[in-house]
């Protein structure tokens, strides 16, 4: 969930790219050095180069304003460019999650 805190333009708000998540998770890395941290490096597939071919892809996207609340499913691909924004993200995890991860 993003919670919007100031107006974002269309040009720097979250994007998201339809349909992607259901076929196969892809690798997760961290924004600052694109390192593999949840996932041991190759055990899923690496992400398209979306912005390489962004014609390519259906991709979602809405100026917002503050108040606004964008949900959205955690394996949905999605981004946002890097221009400064105050929003507050927020992430719900399923109590089977939390058992699953514990369990092994």
């Amino acid at each position: 969930m993003w919670i919007v805190i100031d107006p974002v333009a269309r040009e720097s708000t979250l994007e998201f790219i339809v349909d992607l998540h259901k076929d196969s998770w892809l690798m997760s890395r961290s924004f600052k050095d694109n390192q593999a941290k949840w996932f041991p490096e190759g055990a899923l597939a690496d992400l398209p180069d979306i912005e390489a071919a962004r014609e390519n892809y259906p991709i979602l996207g809405w100026e917002i304003e503050p108040g606004d609340v964008i949900c959205f499913h955690m394996l949905t691909l999605h981004a946002a460019a890097g221009c400064r924004r105050r929003v507050f993200p927020y992430a719900f995890w399923a109590m089977t999650c939390a058992t699953l991860r514990a369990l092994g």
